[in-house]
C-alpha cells in the first residue's frame, strides 16, 4: 500500500512538473515575442516583424494582448514614427491600422495626440472634420490643444474655455483661461 501510494505521488508529481515546465517555457516565448523582431525599439516597443510580415503588438504585451498581423503593410519601406504612428509608401499607420485619406506628403505629428496633414486635423489616428486646420495648434506635450472656435482635450470640445485666452499648464491634463481653471477637460473644482 505504502509502495502504491509513493508510485502514484511520484507520478502526480512528475505531471505537475512538466505541467509548470510547459507553461513556463510557453510563457517565456510569449514574454519573449516568440521569433518577432521589434522594428525600431528605440522608438515603439509596438511594431515587430516575423518571417517577412509585419505585426502590431499592443503595448509590446505578446502574452495577454498578442501580436495582429498588419495586412498590406511594404516591409521595405515600413518606418516606425512615433510609439503609435507608422507608415509605408502607400499608408500611415496608427495603432497598426490604417489611416484613412491621409496626405502622406503633408502629413506632420503635432503632439502624441494631434497630428495634421494639408486636409485634416487627425486626433488619435482619426480624422476631425469640426476642428478648423488653418488655426488648429497645440500646446506642447499637453493633451489641450485650440483653434480659433474650439478648445480641445483630445476628442471632447471643452465647451467652457475661451480659445483666445486659453494656456496649457505643465501638467497635460491642466488648463487655464482668463476666467477659469481646467482639469482632465472640465472645470476644476474649486472645492
Amino acid at each position: 500500500m505504502l509502495k502504491s501510494l509513493l508510485i502514484l505521488s511520484s507520478l502526480f508529481l512528475a505531471v505537475g512538473l512538466t505541467v509548470f515546465a510547459w507553461f513556463a517555457f510557453t510563457f517565456f516565448k510569449a514574454w519573449n515575442g516568440d521569433g518577432y523582431t521589434a522594428v525600431d525599439k528605440a522608438v515603439s516597443d509596438q511594431y515587430y516583424t516575423k518571417e517577412n510580415q509585419l505585426y502590431f503588438v499592443s503595448m509590446g504585451n505578446f502574452f495577454s494582448l498578442g501580436a495582429k498581423k498588419i495586412e498590406g503593410a511594404d516591409i521595405s519601406s515600413f518606418q516606425i514614427l512615433t510609439t503609435e504612428y507608422a507608415r509605408d509608401l502607400q499608408h500611415l499607420y496608427f495603432n497598426g491600422k490604417v489611416v484613412d485619406s491621409v496626405d502622406l506628403e503633408s502629413f506632420q505629428i503635432l503632439s502624441q495626440v494631434y497630428a495634421k496633414d494639408k486636409n485634416s486635423v487627425y486626433i488619435l489616428g482619426k480624422s476631425e472634420p469640426r476642428a478648423d486646420l488653418q488655426t488648429f495648434e497645440v500646446f506642447g506635450d499637453s493633451y489641450y490643444a485650440k483653434d480659433k472656435n474650439t478648445v480641445w482635450y483630445f476628442y471632447g470640445i471643452v465647451e467652457e474655455a475661451d480659445p483666445h485666452s486659453f494656456k496649457a499648464l505643465a501638467d497635460p491634463v491642466e488648463g487655464v483661461d482668463h476666467s477659469n481653471s481646467f482639469l482632465r477637460g472640465h472645470l476644476a473644482d474649486d472645492s
